[in-house]
């Protein structure tokens, strides 16, 4: 049955629903949509990550829950409880539309476990961790591809504003012998689940400058500069340059 949790993330308060059934899948993937569209002209950007369940019947690990986070709601989906056309044809739509990007951490395994399962794809995508080649940030000495998605989180999305490493690590490694096959997750891995999405999301906000949420412990001049595009942040320094001159030659 599908439940709704508010999980602490440090700072951060996230909303996640659990689901479990193909009309609250459908239903909670429109109001997800629509949460994307809120911030005009900004990136509409969605964290996509997956947990697998190991058959001993089968040799190949299956898909079984989906996490989808977007600012401070998040989807566990649990697919695998679903295992209808349904659910499959709902999922695979919202990973279709055009002006959606997903990002995630190695998020090529993630495709192709889901299109090998289910026979869902997705659009447009892109991969957290190959951002030394898509950024340039590979200079010689900086290069991502051997960092976990918290390391990736911490150096270069500053997470330590919301949260210590020692307790992301904590949470992230709290469900990984779970079993998430199960019709009834535990806190534990529901908790991990929420911390894993809303990372992806946070770090792909960060650095593809989507739209950033606005959280409370953020200063507000810090949350308006990373929200807009290399071209206003070009402006916007040269207007806050026009007006510490005219200061300073008033002030002589």
């Amino acid at each position: 049955m599908s439940s709704i949790h508010q999980i602490p993330l440090g700072k951060v308060v996230v909303t996640t629903n659990v689901i479990t059934t193909e009309e609250q899948l459908d239903q909670s993937l429109r109001e997800l949509l629509w949460l994307t569209a809120q911030h005009e002209g900004l990136k509409r950007i969605i964290a996509l990550d997956i947990e697998k369940h190991y058959s001993p019947s089968s040799s190949i690990e299956k898909v079984s829950t989906v996490m989808l986070c977007c600012g401070n709601s998040c989807l566990v989906i649990q697919l695998l409880q679903m295992d209808s056309l349904y659910a499959s044809c709902y999922l695979s739509e919202f990973l279709q539309l055009h002006q959606l990007t997903f990002v995630g951490f190695r998020i090529h395994h993630c495709l192709d476990g889901l299109e090998r399962d289910y026979g869902i794809m997705c659009r447009n995508f892109l991969d957290l961790s190959q951002l030394s080649g898509m950024l340039g940030y590979n200079n010689g000495d900086e290069c991502f591809e051997g960092y976990d998605l918290v390391d990736l989180a911490c150096k270069v999305a500053k997470m330590e504003r919301f949260m210590e490493l020692k307790v992301a690590r904590r949470i992230c490694n709290g469900a990984d012998l779970s079993d998430w096959s199960v019709a009834g997750l535990s806190i534990r891995q529901i908790e991990a689940a929420t911390l894993r999405g809303y990372l992806c999301f946070y770090a792909g906000n960060y650095l593809f400058d989507g739209y950033c949420k606005r959280f409370s412990f953020w200063e507000k001049s810090y949350d308006y500069y990373f929200t807009m595009s290399r071209c206003q942040k070009f402006v916007y320094f040269l207007t806050c340059w026009f007006w510490f001159v005219v200061c300073y030659v008033f002030m002589i």
